[in-house]
């Protein structure tokens, strides 16, 4: 499968999952107190593919204009690969849904692996998404250290938000 055959595969799984498109190929979706930005890479090289989510924290931004998001503004992010592997999910198996080289996976399997994607994105990452949408609703004060701890259980920083947090 040619590479921008899967991204128009995902672009139709982004729509599906209520995601509307921003610029330079970046996916967005708002929460009550946080807007997520999906971004969609291809390494053509390894035939492998990436899908980042970013996400903002619409408190921090009272005074900034948020109508056109793209990952680059997220205040934390990580690859979907590496959330779902931290919930669990066993490399080997990642690898495979994540690969469209043809010698490894037929389009139907590539088609296949990419729904397969979407629902662990629904099962596994929006609830833990939602539970972050709700601690942020009650965070008053995002310059402490401590409030920053569930929103990384899954999530990196964002370079320019490390004076948040200490590494222990």
């Amino acid at each position: 499968m040619h590479y921008d055959e899967l991204q128009k595969i995902w672009e139709s799984i982004f729509m599906q999952l209520g995601y509307r498109e921003s610029e330079r190929n970046n996916w967005v979706s708002e929460t009550q107190e946080l807007i997520i930005v999906l971004n969609f890479k291809v390494n053509a090289k390894e035939k492998d593919f990436y899908i980042d989510i970013g996400i903002i924290i619409k408190k921090w931004y009272r005074d900034h204009s948020l109508k056109e998001p793209v990952f680059e503004d997220h205040d934390i992010g990580q690859g979907l690969y590496t959330i779902l592997y931290y919930m669990g999910e066993l490399e080997y198996y990642l690898n495979n849904l994540f690969c469209y080289d043809p010698d490894i996976n037929t389009d139907a399997e590539v088609i296949d692996n990419s729904k397969e994607i979407a629902m662990l994105f629904l099962t596994k990452v929006i609830p833990h998404i939602e539970q972050l949408d709700a601690y942020a609703l009650r965070v008053e004060d995002f310059e402490k250290a401590t409030t920053w701890e569930p929103f990384l259980k899954y999530f990196r920083p964002a370079e320019d938000n490390n004076k948040y947090f200490y590494w222990k």
